[in-house]
């Protein structure tokens, strides 16, 4: 019996909505140079119960991102909820791909967010053509 309440199509709609909302934010949000501020990097979404916190794309090592170049994604999430819940993917508008892997890059199945619990993820953005 699966323990996990089944979503419906407007919750998962507005769940990959308020991804990609936070994922293009990541794209053109801007670094303060006050000094001595702190800046955390990153958007922030609710759905539901779901907290998504900090979600950026990682700076280029080397010069801008190329088209077809495989950006780190960083997001935390925290479940406010009483039961526990899973993400199941991300999409966006903003990248040709998105996949939920391993530190070593491995992908890896839903990811499971325990009540009350915060998850640090890693999340592969293959980059897109500017639209």
């Amino acid at each position: 019996m699966n323990s996990y309440p089944r979503l419906g199509r407007s919750v998962r709609r507005t769940a990959y909505a308020l991804v990609s909302c936070c994922l293009a934010a990541t794209m053109l949000a801007g670094c303060s140079t006050h000094e001595g501020e702190y800046n955390p990097p990153g958007a922030n979404a609710r759905v539901g119960n779901m907290l998504i916190r900090y979600a950026h794309i990682s700076e280029p090592p080397n010069g801008p991102w190329e088209i077809g170049d495989d950006a780190p994604l960083y997001v935390w999430l925290y479940n406010e909820g009483a039961t526990a819940d899973r993400l199941l993917g991300a999409e966006t508008t903003i990248a040709r791909s998105v996949d939920i892997v391993t530190g070593d890059g491995d992908e890896r199945g839903p990811v499971e967010v325990p009540p009350e619990k915060l998850v640090e993820l890693e999340v592969s953005t293959r980059i897109a053509r500017a639209r």
